[in-house]
């Protein structure tokens, strides 16, 4: 019985046009496991291709694409898992969507600068100076 499943086993893994067969070892090695590097890289990758492929406005927001991947491959010193891996069903370009239209509800689309902030303070201050001297004329 034994002779049979290496004869069957060597069927199996030989190539045409009469290639050197695979050792028999070969078949029942298990797959090299890729590291949790290769994975992050793999990811990123992912990520990236979706951005580009949706033409995402989003692809050019380095900051917040960082955030992302921070989170999503995030694992502990002896964690075999990232968090990602460790979801039942994961959708790059639906986390990314969720992700963004969360983050623009914290923070507004254009962060205005400390000097726009003084000129529409003093602006707000000139109006209503303008409009207590108007209202004194009046009476």
């Amino acid at each position: 019985m034994r002779q049979s499943k290496v004869h069957i086993d060597k069927q199996i893994t030989s190539k045409p046009n009469n290639q050197e067969p695979d050792s028999v070892e070969n078949k029942f090695s298990p797959p090299q496991k890729k590291s949790i590097e290769d994975r992050k890289l793999n990811f990123q990758n992912n990520m990236v291709d979706c951005l580009r492929n949706e033409k995402s406005i989003y692809l050019n927001e380095k900051e917040e694409n960082r955030r992302f991947f921070e989170y999503w491959t995030e694992h502990g010193e002896f964690d075999k898992k990232m968090r990602f891996e460790k979801e039942t069903s994961f959708s790059i370009s639906r986390r990314l969507e969720t992700w963004f239209m969360k983050a623009n509800k914290f923070k507004p689309l254009v962060q205005k600068s400390r000097v726009q902030e003084t000129v529409e303070n003093m602006q707000s201050a000139y109006e209503k100076v303008k409009q207590k001297i108007a209202e004194e004329e009046i009476n």
